[in-house]
């Protein structure tokens, strides 16, 4: 029974707020009026190795991550909320909608053509008493509840959503987890499959999903320094290497211009930390 309603959860969160959140990507982060209720990004939970990297076709990737993702939902409670679920697709939708798509810029490991995901993204909040972010092929992204509650502004989040959504696009990762499908016995696939997303990635994945973060925001009009100064929270020195990284881009974009808008979305991402009981 409590797998059963699991399930009905996952489709709910996943294909019935997909529909209603194409409205908020078309809502800028600087003057929409939601008022919903929803630390340091821990470092995405999907796993690749240093060889060559697997890449499957947009339809293969889309049922494969939702076929994990339902082992991840069966383990994991999703968070019982509508209007959580409702922000947090607004959010991730709208950053998504700003990715790179293109050859050029932000280059995905070994330049490799990016794969966009055949359904589009869907994002979640699952409860966890451990702070991270999993990335699923086919665009199904989750960030745990304990990580949101270290989360200070919904620019943070808005970088965490764009970096596991670059983690998808380039398909970082998710050749493993398409050799689980291919090579483990049904009975072992679910263990299999959670060691993956429980482990990390290489740094060089990390450094290309940070660029491909900061450059989404940028263009969606978030504020890019938050998410520097989250990832720099962590105090060690992959993330002052990353740091470093992504200050390169950045400078370019104070060229630019670059506004700190984050206060004019303070009050709603309160609300949403509250509704979301974080």
């Amino acid at each position: 029974m409590m797998k059963q309603n699991m399930k009905s959860k996952f489709v709910h969160c996943f294909l019935g707020v997909a529909t209603v959140v194409i409205v908020g990507c078309q809502t800028t982060p600087e003057t929409s009026t939601e008022s919903s209720a929803t630390a340091a990004p821990t470092a995405p939970v999907s796993s690749a190795p240093s060889g060559p990297i697997v890449r499957m076709t947009p339809e293969r990737a889309h049922l494969l991550g939702r076929e994990i993702s339902e082992i991840l939902v069966a383990k994991e409670k999703l968070l019982d909320s509508d209007k959580v679920s409702l922000f947090v697709n607004r959010v991730g939708q709208y950053v998504a909608a700003h990715l790179d798509t293109g050859p050029k810029n932000m280059k995905c490991v070994g330049g490799g053509e990016k794969v966009m995901p055949v359904n589009g993204f869907r994002f979640a909040v699952v409860h966890s008493s451990e702070k991270e972010t999993i990335a699923m092929p086919g665009g199904f992204i989750f960030i745990t509840d304990a990580l949101l509650a270290d989360l200070k502004s919904e620019d943070q989040l808005a970088g965490i959503f764009a970096h596991e959504a670059t983690n998808v696009v380039c398909q970082h990762g998710m050749g493993r987890m398409q050799k689980i499908a291919d090579s483990v016995a049904r009975e072992k696939q679910a263990a299999a499959y959670e060691r993956i997303w429980k482990s990390t990635l290489p740094m060089r994945f990390k450094k290309v999903a940070d660029r491909g973060a900061i450059m989404a925001m940028f263009r969606a009009g978030y504020f890019p320094q938050d998410y520097i100064e989250f990832i720099e929270a962590f105090g060690d020195k992959e993330s002052a290497d990353r740091v470093g990284f992504m200050k390169k881009d950045y400078v370019k974009m104070q060229e630019k211009g670059v506004v700190d808008t984050k206060k004019s979305r303070a009050a709603r991402f309160a609300d949403f930390k509250r509704m979301a009981g974080v």
